[in-house]
């Protein structure tokens, strides 16, 4: 009874229907996350009949606690079948163990005919029987000592192609490329590339710059419809593992004759891109050139030549070097006050033995010299797509739509719980910017980071969307890397097309190209992912019985995702229900009654406790959450007797 009298009668709803996507819980209930961002409990007899990622249909109904149970499901759309996982005997008979550690070990399918034993590394499907989930066996791996098993699960799941072209390539006639070989252009990337895509060369002007970058003409070597197009297209991006290399082109083009090699004549796609001393586009060109690159620099002695020039020993290339370096400040700046946030994260370096084990890994931080290049691919993509714009011709474009409106619903509540005022619903780049800016005057810069980077959606390749959220461009397109994307290499077709004065492409002739390159880069993200995931927990085992300092980076009911650096691990470290911590959902911290709250980005001592290869995790827990030690009793006897 409420003051005054009155009565607050709490009215259960009945019978809503929603759609979402279902998760599994290996304890065999589950739930429906919908598009509403709302978890719907589903009971064991009905999640039973449904599979990871499965999109549903789903009949709920609220309780009194304002939870949410589902009547029934009906499906939608199937979502992953194909796992990958290791086989277990038990009592002779095979099961599976898949790597998602949501899921529970299956039957291996009765009617399997595949060889295995205890111990492969397997993919599977999953198969609906009578009695249950069952896995059909469609690839073994063997055993985990196995050469490269890391990442040839990973090419067998996603089904990566990985035959290599044997047939000999040629070269398009290259009449009406401009003979540009007079610029000293010169080539920057890491020690062991090969597959060199770009040249760039930076004149200072009266008004500000003029950028050149020159781009590989991997198109000059595939013709449209030829088998070898077939082939790449297929493929549509070079995948890099860090134990192998399965490339878009064949390695005699995207290493040899395709690549800009220093002194060696190639023909390119030239991008001249006239730049204000503001960092404003004032014109672009888009040509076919030949050019001839001076030198292959590193980043780290670019780096170097920046951060630690002298006058007795400075680089060969030290004036286009430093012209580069002022461009980079200038088009940074410029980056900045439109409202996109440049990422700063480095990359780890794998020494691995003869059998793909991993020896060491190293991080390796960024380079001033990756913002230097970065800004002038950015400067010619963006440019290039306006090109395009103006002229009013069709093309593939990398488009971001910025967030998930479902996401950034859950971020906006962890953002107004930290006192930053009322954040927009639909957010401007600029407006995400001031944000970070806010959260780090108070200490939260981790965490509002993390949550503005964990509403984003993915970038895709679209033909009539050519804006870019996270860049805060107008337009974009992907123009810079043709031996290593399909996207690339089709928007040079593109471009050449303008030029020689052909029919342009059109919408319906594209959206194809784009829906496979958007497949295939999502697919090699994800492959690569994995296959790191599953070498830094083979990494981590040296590092069982140690305490490591390491950042908590998200957490739930069960524990907190912690990771570090060096060494380079991540786990999701358990917090024993005893220790007296728990997980506030809406401020995304740790609190506990007695101690201090553990706020995203801080440091913490977690017990590594070993590895399940099987689940592909590091088993931890942090220090100051274990469970406490249980009180010995002591006997009474007359020593000790008060």
């Amino acid at each position: 009874m409420a003051p005054g009298g009155a009565i607050f009668i709490f009215e259960r709803i009945n019978n809503m229907q929603f759609t979402g996507t279902f998760k599994p819980h290996p304890k065999g209930f589950g739930f429906v996350q919908t598009v509403e961002g709302l978890g719907i409990f589903v009971a064991p007899k009905l999640a039973k009949r449904f599979f990871h990622f499965d999109v549903v249909q789903v009949e709920a109904e609220q309780a009194e606690d304002e939870r949410w149970s589902a009547q029934s499901l009906t499906l939608v759309e199937p979502g992953m079948r194909r796992i990958a996982g290791t086989i277990e005997r038990h009592d002779d008979a095979l099961w599976v163990v898949p790597e998602l550690s949501m899921l529970p070990k299956f039957p291996v399918y009765a009617g399997e005919t595949m060889p295995a034993t205890h111990g492969d590394k397997v993919v599977a499907e999953a198969l609906a029987t009578p009695a249950g989930w069952a896995m059909e066996l469609k690839a073994n791996i063997g055993p985990a000592t196995g050469k490269n098993w890391e990442s040839e699960i990973g090419i067998a799941l996603h089904g990566i192609p990985t035959d290599n072209w044997v047939a000999p390539v040629k070269q398009a006639d290259l009449s009406g490329y401009a003979d540009m070989q007079h610029l000293p252009m010169v080539t920057i990337d890491s020690e062991s590339t090969t597959d060199v895509d770009d040249a760039v060369f930076v004149e200072e002007t009266s008004n500000g710059f003029t950028l050149y970058v020159g781009i590989a003409d991997a198109s000059s070597y595939v013709e449209e419809g030829s088998d070898l197009d077939k082939y790449a297209f297929e493929r549509a991006t070079t995948v890099y593992f860090a134990q192998q290399i399965h490339s878009m082109l064949p390695r005699s083009i995207s290493s040899k004759a395709g690549s800009l090699l220093p002194d060696e004549p190639r023909p390119v796609l030239l991008a001249q891109v006239n730049i204000s001393k503001q960092g404003e586009f004032q014109s672009v060109d888009v040509k076919k050139a030949m050019i001839r690159s001076r030198a292959k620099l590193s980043y780290t002695e670019v780096t170097n030549a920046v951060e630690h020039r002298g006058i007795d020993d400075a680089h060969p290339q030290q004036s286009t070097i430093d012209a580069l370096h002022q461009l980079y400040l200038v088009l940074l700046e410029r980056r900045v006050a439109r409202g996109s946030l440049p990422i700063r994260s480095g990359d780890y370096d794998y020494e691995l033995n003869e059998n793909g084990r991993p020896v060491s890994i190293e991080f390796s931080p960024w380079h001033v010299s990756y913002g230097m290049i970065e800004e002038c691919m950015l400067a010619a993509n963006t440019g290039v797509a306006q090109w395009l714009i103006d002229r009013n011709i069709p093309c593939l474009y990398r488009h971001h739509k910025g967030p998930d409106d479902a996401a950034w619903a859950t971020s906006r509540a962890y953002l107004e719980s930290l006192g930053l005022g009322d954040i927009a619903v639909a957010p401007t780049p600029l407006q995400l910017q001031r944000l970070v800016e806010s959260a780090s005057s108070i200490g939260e810069e981790f965490g509002v980071s993390n949550a503005i980077r964990s509403a984003m959606r993915p970038a895709t390749y679209q033909v009539d969307r050519p804006a870019h959220f996270s860049l805060a461009y107008d337009c974009y397109t992907h123009f810079t890397s043709p031996l290593r994307r399909y996207a690339d290499m089709t928007v040079h077709r593109v471009v050449k097309r303008v030029l020689d004065g052909l029919t342009p492409y059109t919408a319906e002739e594209l959206e194809p190209v784009a829906a496979q390159c958007t497949m295939a880069d999502k697919r090699a993200k994800k492959s690569t992912r994995e296959e790191a995931k599953r070498l830094r927990v083979e990494f981590a085992e040296q590092f069982a019985g140690q305490t490591i300092k390491m950042q908590v980076t998200g957490g739930n009911s069960s524990g907190w995702f912690v990771k570090s650096e060096m060494p380079p691990l991540e786990a999701f470290a358990v917090v024993s229900p005893r220790s007296g911590w728990t997980w506030d959902a809406l401020t995304q911290r740790a609190v506990h009654e007695e101690k201090d709250a553990v706020r995203l980005g801080q440091e913490v001592d977690v017990l590594i406790q070993g590895i399940d290869l099987n689940k592909v995790r590091i088993n931890s827990v942090p220090t100051c959450a274990m469970a406490p030690a249980p009180t010995e009793s002591v006997a009474q006897t007359p020593e000790n007797r008060p």
